[in-house]
C-alpha cells in the first residue's frame, strides 16, 4: 500500500472468491494506508497535471531518477526508487522486515513531504540511510519545485472541492517552477479547443531578503468560473531568518499589505525555515504575486 499509493494508478482490488484484503482488516495496515493515501489525495492535482503533460508531450508520470538528473551518472543504476514528475522522489522499502532503506539523493536540498523540517542536503549526490519503520515510506521533494496541493477527502470528487495549498520549494541556485492543469475531470480530451480548462504556471525566486511567488494563467476564465481558491502558500528551503518584516499580495483587482485576514507564521525547526502564509482567499483563475520581505 505504501508503494502503490504513489503509482499513477493506485487501487486495492480483489475478486469475490479470494481472501479478503480490505485495508481496514488490520489496524496497522489501516493506519499506514490513511497516512500514505492522505498524501496521495493532496498530490492528486499534481498527478492530474502530469497526466496532461503526458498527453501533450508523451512524458511519463512515474520516471527513473536519471530523467531529471541525466548529468549524474550514478542515477543510471538506481532501480529501487522513482520520481513522480520532475521533483517528487519515492524511496520504498522492498526487502521484507527492513526498517531502513539506502536511498540515493542527487545533489541539492530534499524535503520530506510528511515533515518539511526533515531535510537531506548533499553535494554531490550520495546514498543516505533513511529510517523506514513499518508505518512510514520516504517521499521527498527536490528544491526548485512548486506543488499545488489540495485537501484530503473521502472521494476524489469531494477532494476537488477543497482549497488549494501552494508548496513552494525554494532553490539555492535559481528559480522554482510548477504547473497546475484544471478541467472538469470528465472530458475525454485534456486541453481541447473548447477552452473548458485552465493551465496555471507558478514561478518563485528569492532575491536578497525578498521571497516572491507569482502565477500566470492560460484560459483563466474556466478556473475562475469554478471558484477554485488558494488558501495557503508555504515556502520551504528558506535560509535561517530573523522573522517576517513585510508582505504584499497583488492581484489584478487589489493590493493587500499587512491585511489582518492574512496570517504569517515562521517555523525555525531543522536546517531551514518554513514560512506559512494562510488566510489568502486567492482565486486560481486570477493572476497574483506574493512578496515577502524577510
Amino acid at each position: 500500500m505504501q508503494l502503490g499509493s504513489f503509482y499513477p494508478f493506485a487501487r486495492d482490488h480483489s475478486s469475490i472468491d479470494t481472501t479478503r484484503q480490505e485495508l481496514y482488516l488490520w489496524d496497522s495496515v489501516a493506519a499506514s494506508a490513511r497516512k500514505v493515501l492522505g498524501l496521495r489525495y493532496q498530490l492528486l492535482p499534481y498527478f492530474y497535471t502530469l497526466m496532461y503533460e503526458a498527453h501533450i508531450k508523451g512524458t511519463p508520470i512515474a520516471r527513473p531518477l536519471f530523467f531529471s538528473f541525466p548529468q549524474d551518472i550514478k542515477t543510471y543504476e538506481v532501480n529501487s526508487q522513482f520520481l513522480i514528475g520532475k521533483g517528487v522522489m519515492v524511496s520504498p522499502v522492498l526487502k521484507s522486515g527492513a526498517t531502513s532503506v539506502d536511498a540515493y539523493f542527487p545533489a541539492g536540498n530534499w524535503f520530506d513531504l510528511f515533515n518539511y523540517s526533515n531535510t537531506v542536503s548533499v553535494s554531490p549526490g550520495k546514498y543516505i540511510k533513511l529510517a523506514a519503520p513499518a508505518d512510514h515510506i520516504n517521499v521527498h521533494v527536490h528544491e526548485g519545485n512548486i506543488l499545488a496541493l489540495q485537501g484530503e477527502a473521502m472521494t476524489t470528487e469531494e477532494a476537488r472541492k477543497t482549497a488549494f495549498h501552494l508548496l513552494v520549494v525554494l532553490s539555492s541556485s535559481g528559480n522554482s517552477t510548477g504547473e497546475l492543469f484544471l478541467d472538469d475531470g470528465e472530458s475525454v480530451e485534456m486541453g481541447g479547443e473548447r477552452k473548458s480548462w485552465s493551465l496555471v504556471k507558478f514561478h518563485s525566486e528569492i532575491v536578497g531578503d525578498m521571497a516572491t511567488v507569482r502565477s500566470n494563467i492560460i484560459n483563466g476564465e474556466f478556473a475562475f468560473s469554478q471558484k477554485w481558491m488558494v488558501s495557503k502558500v508555504t515556502f520551504i528551503g528558506l535560509k535561517k531568518t530573523n522573522g517576517i518584516k513585510w508582505y504584499e499580495l497583488q492581484t489584478s483587482k487589489e493590493t493587500r499589505s499587512g491585511n489582518r485576514r492574512i496570517r504569517a507564521s515562521l517555523n525555525n525547526n531543522g536546517d531551514f525555515d518554513v514560512l506559512v502564509m494562510s488566510g489568502l482567499s486567492l482565486f486560481l483563475g486570477e493572476e497574483f504575486k506574493l512578496n515577502v520581505k524577510l
